[in-house]
């Protein structure tokens, strides 16, 4: 097979693909073409589009997105209806802004699909807002309709990108694990004569638990105005929590598994309020808006789930008391629980030695699942509810709590820290324990990092000074009656031990903390837990466990509700660190093109259209879905970047995946800038309403036809002021940047444009536009930059390009082309006579032809004709 001009030449029996450039422009039939789409309905409107950007982008069919057993529901997903609610919106004179609900299918073998859209001018029906479930607990509810309209956990509604209007901020759930340890010790003192050495019989442990969470939400009017529509705000929160233990051997059977032992906890947090007159930002004061602007329905609220509970282990006996009917090993035993003889559950202390298991350390962990449901509606003047946010989010974590707990307390070559588990082969107990012990003598200091003094609970016999304990502790290793005298910082203190069974006075306390943090960067991208990930890093260890108080301080310490958060970072960076920050100057990635829109710098900095037209002029203002940007279409690609810096090499992929916060690479591969080069190539096709031939070639290689073209467009300058000037077709700027796009084209690998958004990787139409003075680009806005792209797309038509592959002895042909036109595929053995074969409608940009080899053997030829629609 050789391409000859525009027609593909096939011999028999090749069995190779080749891409060929199948020209348009031969035997054309070409009346005006109707748009293929239409406004008029926002449901089919929302289908059409968004069902042709997730086949063409992302091989999502939309009409079949399974989220359950498999999810498929991804942030890159999620954009693109974003997008597709985004320029409905530009197209509607509504007050307020364009909102689509998901529909649901549940399949005879329990899987889950989104399987479209359906638009919600207003809210009706109270069951509309109601709180969402588990996409398991669809996939098991029995006699579902074909369509289940309901919320689901991690499917959003999708709120068009309207400014003005109040949203979700952030929230932060802190979940905190206190671990106590109490040590006993016991002597036989029957008979035992003064002065006469007793040893410990036993060096019992018990481990107390408590576990707390607390959480809280804002919302923002983050705009300069007040909103002065009565609206309702509300909440609900839910937090699931289980407290686990494991272990890989269990006693007597060392390749036994001891199964985790959960313990559920949580809490749950609702409320609906409405009000009338939301402050706006005002005036900034130290890169801070007015903090009135800040709506917090739930500022961290406090919920005990656990408190002093003792850990029972399943190999340990009970060294003091026995267990309460209904409770068994291991488990958790509230302290206000007495046993049968009366002895409150505190007393229960366990041996250390059965079974090998000496000093028995279980395996701790905490898994967590936070769910929130928040909505934001506007009631207009007939009384009618609107909604203007909706966010539900779910997501499970979990806690490695022993390596919070323990991992940073030393090793057997350096026997520091309280928590050291590794044994002391001289005495035979755990480096941990002795340091615990020598602290409750007063041969060593407390640690700061496990809290103030904890005392004995039977403090009260000795003393309750520090001293006095660490006097009467250290006495009863001591011969029988003897004097004991400690003088450490605390002062001096004696006594005598004459107890069988004592505790150490000093009881360590050390607390693992975990957070759920969800934060917005850009107001209007807060719809999935991916686009609220927290950017900032946070040092558990170093905010919590090297505090010198034993009780953590408050989580308001650390996420301040309320107040502008770290993580917003519009055009210049975030306002309070830079007005906070000795540096004057903004880092580099709070200025870069490829990441975000210029100058702005806040959100009353938007200019997204109205009212509409469906045509390609506007689209570079529509919001795209990531932080801070439109859709794109300028030149440079971020994930092509590289920056040095320092002797370390940072690509732009890693740059683009943490500012969008997405860990997937593929994911956020799909969701970069130059997507949209092909997005919009498809949109300029959909919303055409010119005359097909009238449209000139992405890769028409005549100079003069690409002068016409760009011969009366409007240039932006950035002078001062900015000037818009006619394009002259006879202008030096003008051949720049013709000689620009012909040098790109004849760079493609195949020595042309695949796709008609491709053109827009030309420099000299944007980012180095000759009508801009790029020595001073301080003041170029993303649509000045933008300006010359968002004209021409419209002018240009995408060819039909083939691919032909040979299969069981036939020829399967592909050809792209337009939706809304047709295309006949014409054969011929001798180049000069053609025969019409078939007349074809692509979908979803392609369309497929299969042709047998020729009786005799003869070459053959096929082209692809645009005839029109």
């Amino acid at each position: 097979m050789r391409i000859l001009g525009n027609e593909i030449r096939l011999r028999p029996h090749f069995t190779f693909l080749l891409l060929a450039y199948v020209l348009l422009g031969v035997a054309i039939e070409m009346p005006l073409s109707a748009a293929s789409v239409s406004t008029s309905n926002p449901d089919c409107f929302f289908a059409r589009v968004a069902s042709r950007l997730l086949s063409s982008e992302i091989n999502v069919n939309l009409t079949q997105i399974e989220i359950y057993p498999t999810n498929q529901y991804t942030p890159a997903v999620h954009r693109l209806l974003q997008v597709t609610a985004n320029i409905y919106d530009a197209t509607s004179t509504n007050h307020f802004p364009a909102v689509f609900r998901p529909l649901f299918n549940v399949d005879a073998f329990g899987d889950v699909y989104l399987i479209g859209y359906t638009n919600v001018p207003c809210v009706s029906d109270p069951s509309q807002l109601s709180a969402p479930i588990e996409a398991v607990t669809l996939a098991t509810t029995p006699n579902l309709p074909a369509v289940v309209v309901t919320n689901v956990y991690n499917v959003p509604w999708i709120i068009a990108a309207r400014k003005g209007f109040p949203t979700f901020n952030e929230f932060v759930g802190e979940n905190m694990v206190g671990f106590t340890r109490r040590l006993q010790f016991t002597r036989n003192t029957s008979g035992a004569m003064p002065n006469q050495l007793l040893p410990i019989l036993q060096t019992n442990q018990m481990y107390l638990l408590s576990v707390s969470s607390s959480g809280g939400l804002d919302f923002w009017n983050s705009y300069t105005n007040n909103f002065t529509d009565p609206v309702t705000v509300a909440y609900r929160v839910i937090t699931f929590l289980s407290l686990t233990n494991s272990d890989a051997s269990a006693a007597g059977d060392p390749g036994g598994v001891v199964p985790s032992v959960p313990w559920p906890l949580g809490y749950f947090s609702s409320s609906s309020v409405s009000f009338s007159g939301w402050p706006g930002t005002g005036q900034w004061i130290g890169g801070q808006p007015n903090t009135n602007s800040f709506y917090i329905p739930m500022n961290f609220v406090a919920f005990s789930e656990l408190s002093n509970a003792v850990y029972r282990t399943p190999y340990a006996s009970v060294a003091a008391g026995t267990l309460p009917s209904g409770f068994s090993a291991p488990s958790l035993v509230w302290t206000n629980y007495f046993n049968n003889v009366g002895q409150q559950m505190l007393a229960i202390f366990e041996t250390n030695v059965p079974a090998g298991q000496q000093f028995y350390v279980p395996q701790w962990g905490l898994l967590t699942t936070n769910q929130l449901q928040v909505y934001i509606l506007d009631k207009d003047s007939s009384g009618t509810n609107h909604v203007i946010d909706y966010v539900n989010l779910d997501q499970s974590g979990s806690q490695d709590l022993n390596n919070e707990i323990f991992s940073d307390d030393g090793n057997a070559v350096e026997p520091q820290g309280i928590w050291n588990t590794n044994i002391d082969v001289k005495r035979g107990i755990p480096w941990g324990i002795y340091n615990q012990i020598n602290i409750s003598k007063g041969l060593e200091s407390i640690p700061t990092e496990d809290g103030t003094w904890q005392g004995d609970p039977e403090a009260s016999t000795y003393g309750s000074s520090i001293q006095a304990q660490q006097a009467d502790f250290a006495a009863f290793f001591f011969p029988y009656g003897a004097t004991a005298t400690v003088n450490d910082s605390y002062g001096m203190g004696s006594a005598s031990n004459l107890d069988a069974t004592v505790q150490a006075p000093y009881a360590p306390t050390r607390y693992a903390v975990g957070y759920t943090v969800w934060v917005a960067n850009d107001p209007l991208v807060h719809y999935t837990t991916t686009d609220l990930k927290p950017r900032l890093a946070m040092n558990i260890f170093s905010e919590y466990n090297n505090s010198i108080s034993n009780v953590p301080p408050p989580v308001s310490k650390t996420f301040q509700l309320g107040q502008l958060s770290y993580d917003y970072s519009p055009w210049g960076g975030n306002p309070f660190i830079l007005a906070n920050s000795p540096q004057s100057v903004p880092p580099p990635q709070a200025i870069a093109l490829m990441q975000q829109d210029s100058l702005i710098y806040s959100s009353d900095d938007w200019d997204f259209p109205t009212n509409q037209m469906l045509n390609t002029s506007w689209l570079g203002r529509v919001h795209r879905g990531t932080p801070w940007q439109t859709i794109y279409l300028k030149s440079a690609d971020i994930l092509q970047e590289v920056d040095v810096s320092g002797g370390v090499t940072n690509h732009g992929v890693d740059y683009w995946q943490q500012w969008i916060r997405d860990a997937n690479m593929a994911d956020a591969t799909n969701m970069a800038p130059v997507q949209d080069w092909n997005v919009v190539g498809i949109l300029a096709a959909m919303f055409n309403t010119n005359n097909f031939t009238s449209l000139v070639s992405v890769n028409d290689p005549n100079t003069n036809d690409w002068l016409d073209v760009l011969d009366g467009l409007m240039a932006v300058t950035n002078s001062t002021p900015a000037e818009f000037l006619d394009i002259s077709a006879d202008s030096p700027q003008a051949s720049t940047i013709v000689s620009a796009i012909q040098a790109l084209r004849m760079n493609q690998p195949a020595g042309y444009f695949l796709n008609l958004g491709d053109i827009l990787a030309t420099p000299q139409l944007s980012m180095q536009s000759p009508f801009l003075d790029l020595a001073a680009t301080s003041n170029i806005t993303d649509e000045e930059y933008e300006a010359i792209p968002s004209q021409l797309l419209s002018l240009l038509r995408v060819d039909s390009v083939g691919t032909a592959v040979s299969a069981s002895g036939q020829v399967v042909f592909q050809f792209t082309g337009d939706d809304s036109q047709s295309y006949a595929i014409e054969a011929s053995s001798d180049l000069v006579n053609w025969t019409s074969i078939s007349t074809n409608n692509p979908v979803n940009g392609v369309f497929t032809f299969t042709n047998s080899p020729s009786v005799n053997g003869g070459a053959q030829f096929f082209r692809s004709v645009l005839v029109g629609n």
